[in-house]
């Protein structure tokens, strides 16, 4: 996804099929989205976003990668 892309779905705000994830997350709040985004055959999850629209970004983005796929 370039980054303009990115830029519009955040300023688009959460919806039914996009929600913003602090990098901070709880591992069962990750895994109750996935599984309702899966029950409804897709959907996105932005780690490294605010529920305002902020981006917070993350740090070692590796260790979050391996931490999503575990979840």
């Amino acid at each position: 996804m370039r980054p303009d892309e990115l830029k519009i779905i955040i300023a688009s705000g959460e919806d039914s099929r996009t929600e913003f994830k602090s990098a901070s997350f709880h591992n069962d709040s990750l895994a109750k989205e996935v599984a309702a985004f899966a029950n409804m055959r897709g959907g996105r999850v932005l780690i490294g976003a605010e529920d305002d629209g902020s981006v917070s970004g993350v740090d070692q983005a590796a260790r979050q990668i391996e931490r999503v796929v575990s979840i």
